[in-house]
């Protein structure tokens, strides 16, 4: 299901002007009001993308964030932002309330995708001091189905009995667990910091009657659904929120819109190739294989 035609299956021209405005307006923010990027761009001329100065920017790890305190990040005082959250590589991503609005657009249209509606009983199972975790519960609640959150796999396994739903939103781990057993409900929603290509793998072989869709979450910030699956299988990415590019074999993501705490050139973990193929689902996002 489509959430938004109108932006899912906009004319790829009109997409490259919304990524170059919001990458402009991005770069001088972030220029304007990060302590840790203001260093780095001011070294930099003429940043466009694709440019050599934008080429010539190093990569954003893990490592190099976890390094950093908040602050050295953070665009104002704490003061400024809405929400201060646990990322899953255990560092804090702060987010304003227009940050968090968009997070929850991405989102649903990620879960959109997987069909998920008012006639969905959702099971959700996680960490729910999470960003990723609370935006999958709020963006279904958005949807108009029903949640039911659990953090242990106890829990989701007496969810999972009692009420039968019909979606399952986990973890790749968790999923394994299930599969195969009488409670594991027909449609399962895939969340991982990586691809999960052996748990995909699986389901093909193993498991061919099985509905499943999946949805990245990014390690460093926490945002999920600028990757996900759609009718066909085919992996999306969320072009007018991201910056996508290729980089020695992976893709390397920069958010178009964050406020609070901007980040560019993260490297990810996700060993993928642009395809310039459409797809047959009727979104114009980049095809990822």
């Amino acid at each position: 299901m489509i959430i938004n035609p109108r932006v899912e299956m906009l004319a790829p021209e009109q997409r490259q002007e919304i990524i170059a405005q919001r990458f402009e307006k991005n770069l001088k923010w972030t220029k304007a009001k990060s302590p840790y990027f203001r260093e780095i761009l001011q070294q930099a001329k003429d940043i466009a993308i694709g440019s050599p100065s934008w080429e010539a920017l190093p990569i954003t790890t893990v490592e190099t964030l976890q390094k950093l305190t908040p602050y050295e990040l953070l665009t104002g005082p704490l003061s400024t932002t809405l929400r201060l959250v646990k990322t899953p590589s255990s560092r804090y991503q702060a987010f304003t309330q227009e940050d968090i609005s968009r997070n929850l657009d991405i989102v649903i249209r990620a879960l959109g995708a997987a069909d998920i509606n008012k006639t969905s009983i959702v099971a959700i199972n996680g960490d729910y001091t999470t960003q990723g975790i609370l935006d999958l519960h709020y963006a279904t609640e958005a949807l108009g189905a029903t949640v039911i959150p659990s953090n242990t796999e106890e829990e989701l396994t007496r969810v999972l009995q009692d009420f039968n739903p019909n979606v399952l939103i986990a973890s790749p781990e968790v999923i394994e667990k299930i599969l195969g057993k009488d409670y594991c409900p027909p449609k399962l929603v895939i969340v991982a910091t990586d691809y999960p290509q052996e748990l995909i793998a699986m389901l093909k072989q193993d498991f061919p009657s099985q509905q499943y869709n999946y949805v990245y979450m990014e390690p460093c910030t926490g945002i999920t659904g600028l990757i996900f699956t759609c009718e066909q299988e085919a992996l999306h990415c969320q072009e007018d929120y991201v910056l996508a590019e290729v980089v020695n074999e992976h893709l390397v993501l920069t958010p178009l819109t964050l406020e609070a705490m901007p980040l560019l050139k993260l490297e990810t973990k996700l060993n993928l190739t642009m395809l310039k193929e459409a797809c047959p689902c009727g979104r114009s996002f980049a095809t990822l294989k």
